[in-house]
Parts: C-alpha cells; structure tokens; sequence
C-alpha cells in the first residue's frame, strides 16, 4: 500500500497584527483531500503514455516554449526517441548501475 502526498498549499505565519512574515511553508495533504476520491481514483487505470501526454501538455500550456526534451528533463525521465519512458525504479532489478540522478550511467 502507499500513501501519495502533494503540495496543497503556501502559507506565511502572522504576527501579532496579522502581517504575514518568514517564508513560505508548504502544506502537504492526500490527492483525494484536494480532489476528491472519485476524481483520483478515476485515473487508476489510465495507460501511462496518457498519463505523460496529459502531464506534458499541461507543462507546455503554462511554458509555450518548453519542448519534449526540457520537460522530461524537468520531470527526471530519459527519451529514447519521440516517446519517453520511465526512468529505472532501481538497479537491482536490471543489473545497471545508476549515476547520480538515479537513471542507468549508460543512457543519455
């Protein structure tokens, strides 16, 4: 079983006259708190390479001139031709040894 975590919000701390002050804190919460179980659990069985076509043209929508290359870059995965794929989970199972970003040394 895992648990999900993501960035709900940011929030400042108030003083005393309710000015907000320091740096930005991070509030962190479940999927389904933000959207709801349904709308999570919906993309459960969804195929990968949807999941990373919906992801890359979001990406693209808020950064026009972001190109497949940056945002895999941008996300930690490696292209080997016009499709990306999912970077190695761990070494173990292939046999590679993996560079400091956590993708096998061998690939680009």
């Amino acid at each position: 079983m895992r648990t999900y975590l993501i960035i709900y919000e940011f929030s400042q701390k108030r003083n005393k006259k309710g000015e907000p002050y320091g740096w930005h804190l991070a509030q962190l919460a479940t999927p389904e708190t933000k959207w709801g179980y349904d709308f999570v659990t919906s993309s459960y069985g969804e195929d990968p390479l949807t999941s990373w076509k919906k992801i890359r043209d979001n990406i693209i929508r808020r950064f026009p001139r972001a190109d497949d290359k940056e945002v895999c870059s941008l996300l930690g995965m490696r292209v080997l031709s016009h499709e990306p794929t999912m970077p190695m989970k761990s070494a173990k199972s292939s046999g590679k040894q993996l560079n400091r970003q956590g993708s096998p040394s061998q690939i680009i």
